[in-house]
């Protein structure tokens, strides 16, 4: 099986699940995007350890002209650290993780984030 990641890319958090079996996605954790060097060290760790073997990427459907830039440079940064990346569709993500997590007991502060993430990479392994 498959080991794959996936992100949740926003402005100032990234949102990151996992799947271990290429089965079932499970929530990893929330990463500050900023300071960029410090966010790629944690993804590469995390791509070493867990012997990732393919990146997945929420791709947003729109984007202004300067979010579009810096998501493109995003990824161009993390295809360098030599794993395969492939895009998919984030549409209402974000909204279903809320959901997702409202009527649970308090969750960690940027959860959502990393359920987003889930989210992402369960669409990804039902295709």
């Amino acid at each position: 099986m498959i080991k794959v990641i996936a992100l949740d890319v926003g402005s100032k958090n990234v949102g990151v699940a996992r799947s271990r079996s290429g089965v079932i996605a499970e929530p990893v954790a929330v990463w500050p995007r900023r300071p960029q060097t410090a966010f790629l060290q944690q993804l590469r760790d995390l791509l070493d350890t867990e012997q990732v073997e393919l990146v997945v990427i929420g791709q947003p459907a729109k984007l202004t002209v300067l979010q579009q830039v810096d998501f493109d440079e995003f990824i161009h940064e993390v295809e360098r650290l030599g794993v395969p990346v492939e895009l998919i569709d984030e549409d209402f993500s974000t909204q279903e993780a809320q959901a997702r997590t409202k009527p649970k007991t308090k969750q960690p502060r940027g959860h959502a984030d990393a359920v987003a993430a889930q989210i992402i990479l369960e669409r990804y392994l039902e295709r």
